[in-house]
């Protein structure tokens, strides 16, 4: 359990609630960038308000590959969500994402990206309570059949989404900041 979330809001809300309103949007345009999405359609995941906990990143357990692949998705959703923020960041020190000035601009946003992640691409999500180490599966996967985008989540989409986006940091590095253009390349060779 969150201690920020108190009232047990849901996902979303409690996400809005630490990133000074604009967690949705934020999550919204990144994946927009993303996933190459030009109309009018809302790609915010839904995050279900079954009464179990959504957590920090430190307190889930993903075995190694799954850790990889959940690496690979932060790394475009985070290149994705810097092109909307970097410049305005840098140049005053304010992120849209913080009611003041703020040197961890996404550090709030992405703590609870991990849970988006393991909802939709189908993992077991077991939360690990940091004081006791005991662990528990939450938003067990019965329960969320029918309700998870795995199709956007998965692995192959992914890995094709990983390989354009090294394409295209080959091809536009000049002209695009890029956070990680030795990773790019490098995950495609492997």
């Amino acid at each position: 359990m969150d201690s920020r979330n108190p009232l047990k809001q849901d996902f979303w809300t409690f996400c809005d609630a630490i990133n000074a309103g604009n967690c949705k949007f934020a999550f919204s345009e990144s994946l927009k960038r993303m996933y190459g999405i030009k109309h009018d359609f809302d790609p915010l995941p839904p995050m279900p308000g079954d009464g179990d906990t959504w957590s920090v990143m430190q307190s889930w357990v993903l075995p190694t590959r799954s850790f990889l692949e959940f690496v690979m998705f932060s790394r475009m959703f985070v290149d994705a969500l810097d092109v909307q923020m970097y410049k305005e960041h840098h140049l005053n020190g304010r992120c849209y994402l913080s009611f003041s000035k703020d040197k961890h601009c996404y550090s709030r946003l992405l703590e609870l990206l991990v849970n988006v992640w393991a909802y939709h691409s189908g993992r077991r999500m077991l939360y690990v309570n940091p004081e006791t180490g005991a662990m528990q599966e939450h938003h067990k996967f019965n329960s969320r059949r029918g309700k998870m985008w795995v199709k956007w989540f998965s692995y192959s989409t992914l890995k094709s989404m990983d390989e354009d986006m090294a394409d295209e940091a080959d091809s536009d590095h000049a002209t695009r900041r890029w956070l990680w253009p030795s990773l790019v390349r490098s995950s495609v060779q492997v």
